[in-house]
């Protein structure tokens, strides 16, 4: 059984960052939040700084003491729309831990290598498929459609819940 999850505003709160940034998008450029200067995104990400949101934390913890109809244990997938690249990668694992989420499965990660005009939401449904050849995936949470997209009638989840993006 497994249990799949976006990153960003689900698990890990960019909230400092974007007041920092007076709630606008800033891609790149660095990230020092004691300066008067905005923090890149990018940079942002590489930092680990994010912090783990207290709710979907518990949901996690839950998870992880849940056991499926043969007694294995739930599995747990992130599928994100960073990119996965050499230091982006590292940077996600490092602050998921950091903010006490551990043991999961996989981490799905955008390949740097797709083309910018390709949606997000096509490559986190394709990335759901994958996980159904070993998986049934029992809950899907993110807090933007995209994170859904292709679950809402169940054809890849029994459940889906849509988390509030105070952003």
């Amino acid at each position: 059984m497994g249990y799949r999850d976006d990153i960003d505003e689900t698990w890990l709160s960019n909230g400092e960052q974007i007041v920092h940034n007076s709630f606008a998008y800033v891609p790149s450029g660095n990230c020092d939040l004691k300066a008067q200067s905005a923090c890149g995104q990018r940079a942002w990400e590489l930092s680990a700084q994010a912090t783990a949101i207290k709710p979907t934390l518990e949901l996690f913890n839950l998870a992880q003491k849940l056991k499926g109809k043969s007694g294995e244990p739930v599995a747990v997938f992130f599928i994100t729309g960073r990119y996965d690249d050499p230091f982006e990668r590292p940077a996600t694992e490092w602050n998921l831990r950091k903010g006490r989420l551990r043991q999961w499965r996989t981490l799905f990660m955008w390949p740097e290598s797709s083309p910018q005009d390709k949606l997000v939401s096509r490559y986190k449904t394709l990335s759901r498929i994958k996980i159904e050849v070993t998986h049934t995936i029992i809950v899907n949470v993110g807090d933007q459609l995209s994170d859904l997209s292709g679950d809402q009638n169940g054809d890849h989840a029994e459940q889906c819940f849509k988390v509030p993006n105070p952003f």
